[in-house]
């Protein structure tokens, strides 16, 4: 055999060689301290790192500093409209002004939601009635303001809102004349 082909057989033999070491090397985790910025473990426990559909990854987090401000509560809790049909959805603002000016109307409510307060500023003129679903109580105030009247501050507690389970408690007061 020639010294040339003897070469090329080396050269060969030494490019197989390296392609081996380098596949070898690839699959190799680098070796440097563990727990570092780079180099974290996944998992769900503290410490690791979150991945995929992880349990701490959700949006229902209660802040822990003062980010929350009252421009970035929901509108349901600040938002403010009239309504003056006696049908009012529980979900849709915070606060009603609303007016019964004559006759009778029964109050309902739609979309209750647990632990949510409706304001309503209430005004009756020429002695219109009212009533409130049976699912009202009344705990402050009375029902006097139903054919009196007047303005009135009324407060909703949605207390349960479960079907069949409904409770509101309900404060009503007369502003002063």
């Amino acid at each position: 055999m020639s010294l040339v082909s003897r070469i090329e057989a080396l050269a060969t033999r030494i490019g197989q060689e390296c392609k081996l070491l380098w596949a070898d090397v690839n699959d190799k985790e680098p070796t440097f301290s563990k727990n570092s910025a780079f180099n974290k473990n996944f998992g769900a426990d503290a410490g690791t790192v979150c991945e995929g559909n992880d349990s701490r990854l959700n949006n229902n987090r209660t802040p822990t500093d003062t980010s929350v401000s009252y421009l970035k509560v929901a509108s349901d809790l600040t938002g403010r409209t009239t309504d003056n049909d006696g049908s009012w959805d529980f979900n849709a603002n915070g606060i009603i002004d609303a007016a019964f000016s004559s006759g009778a109307t029964t109050v309902s409510f739609s979309n209750l939601k647990q632990n949510k307060v409706l304001k309503m500023k209430l005004v009756i003129t020429n002695s219109a009635t009212f009533t409130l679903p049976a699912y009202c109580t009344i705990l402050e105030g009375s029902a006097e303001a139903s054919g009196n009247d007047g303005t009135y501050f009324l407060y909703f507690d949605c207390w349960e809102d479960a079907s069949g389970s409904e409770e509101v408690l309900v404060t009503i007061s007369k502003a002063a004349s």
